[in-house]
């Protein structure tokens, strides 16, 4: 999939600017998509909901007559139900027939010879599927072209909510919907809502390409009604500020007015309002020791033992998109504890040149000791009520979890120094022979 994009991308630039280059190569993918739904239709689940875009679509026809009007009678299906992405193909309007039939057959080439989605479609390998689609929007993440949540990060939401067949999962903010996709991989239905229409049909397709039930629609989360679900889970948009005058429309507030600073604390009352069960919350770590409105609303999720769980996480997981330090916060209204389980979970990752990595087993081991509450030096605590109404219910780590510091012998330090010491005198010996000979 990365060979296609950039060599898609080839093909494209000098016409296109990068963000219709990733667009129309996201369309593509989904063009072969459903050509290969089309020539295996007999062998594929009738279930399968985007089989009702592929009846007209056929590679080898475009190719004996590529024109824009043939790419676009072949998607007709496809641009009823998706306006937005109509728009992003009649940017190929903007070339003449010589350069439409030139990207037409450039880019189908790098469509066969590069993508092949028959085996999964036949196998009912959907999620597959979605992975592979997904991939592109990776690759554009890189790029600060589209955001979408680390995969570490979404997986540690995914084995501690532990969705089940039985349970719906809703995102209020669903985006191209990865998270609600990969955490409600189990749900018997995913629900989203975004303000942005455009980024909602990427979402919508995508959920249709996952195989998994769901209703998406376009609202403003923090001003419209929105259905209830038995997990809520989302990555919010850090700190927009609020312009709002009247709050008298957001019925979910139970546990305070949040400040007109940022909108932050009106999406946790409405994830903790919609859940009839539990539910997580990836945010700016500031709001975990902000005073004023935030403070109250705190001390109040805290007193009705709402909030179970904070896990830390390093500053830069979110590069290039901001460097800020955010946390995970975990509700749970089926198991209210007198405790709230902090875990530091900076340790379990690597910083890299371009961005912060976990391996697996670091994963696997941070949400174990999650999952045990299991309290570790330096890395973790279950904090009581009475202790954090005694810090003005501040929830981040710094503050109850110091840092292990590693204590060591002075005769220990002396004999390295030593050993350093002879390694430079030999080293000084073998240059000093060397200077000589010159």
């Amino acid at each position: 999939m990365e060979r296609f994009l950039y060599e898609t991308g080839d093909s494209l630039r000098g016409k296109f600017n990068s963000d219709e280059i990733i667009e129309l190569s996201i369309i593509f993918s989904f063009y072969k998509l459903f050509d290969d739904i089309n020539r295996d239709k007999e062998h594929i689940k009738q279930s399968y909901q985007l089989i009702k875009y592929s009846k007209n679509v056929d590679i080898e026809r475009l190719r004996q007559k590529p024109t824009y009007l043939e790419l676009e009678a072949q998607l007709k299906e496809f641009f009823k139900s998706f306006p937005s992405f109509h728009e992003i193909i009649k940017s190929l309007r903007k070339m003449d027939e010589i350069q439409i039939k030139d990207i037409i057959w450039r880019v189908t080439d790098l469509l066969k010879s590069e993508l092949n989605f028959g085996e999964d479609l036949v196998r009912s390998r959907y999620m597959v599927i979605y992975e592979k689609i997904h991939s592109i929007f990776k690759i554009a993440a890189r790029n600060s072209i589209i955001f979408t949540t680390p995969d570490s990060v979404i997986e540690i939401l995914n084995k501690i909510l532990k969705v089940s067949s039985d349970e719906t999962l809703m995102d209020p903010c669903f985006g191209i919907g990865n998270l609600a996709i990969k955490v409600g991989r189990n749900a018997k239905e995913i629900i989203g809502y975004d303000i942005n229409e455009k980024v909602l049909d990427f979402g919508k397709i995508l959920l249709e390409t996952s195989g998994k039930e769901g209703e998406i629609e376009a609202k403003d989360s923090l001003d419209e009604k929105l259905k209830y679900a038995d997990v809520v889970a989302s990555h919010i948009p850090f700190s927009i500020k609020s312009t709002k005058e009247d709050y008298r429309n957001r019925d979910y507030l139970h546990w305070g007015i949040p400040g007109r600073a940022s909108e932050d604390f009106s999406f946790i009352s409405l994830i903790v309002s919609q859940m009839k069960k539990r539910g997580a919350i990836i945010v700016p770590e500031g709001i975990l020791f902000r005073g004023g409105a935030d403070q109250l609303i705190r001390r109040n999720l805290i007193e009705e033992r709402l909030i179970s769980g904070i896990i830390s996480l390093p500053g830069g997981i979110f590069a290039p998109y901001t460097g800020i330090a955010t946390s995970i916060i975990f509700f749970d209204k089926e198991k209210k504890s007198e405790e709230v389980f902090i875990l530091d979970g900076k340790e379990y990752f690597k910083k890299l040149t371009r961005f912060t990595s976990i391996t697996e087993e670091n994963l696997n081991k941070l949400v174990e000791e999650y999952n045990l509450r299991k309290e570790i030096p330096g890395i973790s605590r279950l904090i009581s009520t009475k202790e954090l109404s005694q810090n003005e219910y501040i929830l981040n780590s710094n503050r109850y979890i110091e840092m292990m510091k590693e204590v060591r012998n002075i005769k220990e330090i002396e004999k390295e120094v030593m050993n350093s010491y002879q390694i430079a005198l030999e080293n000084k010996k073998v240059s000093d022979e060397i200077l000589k000979q010159l």
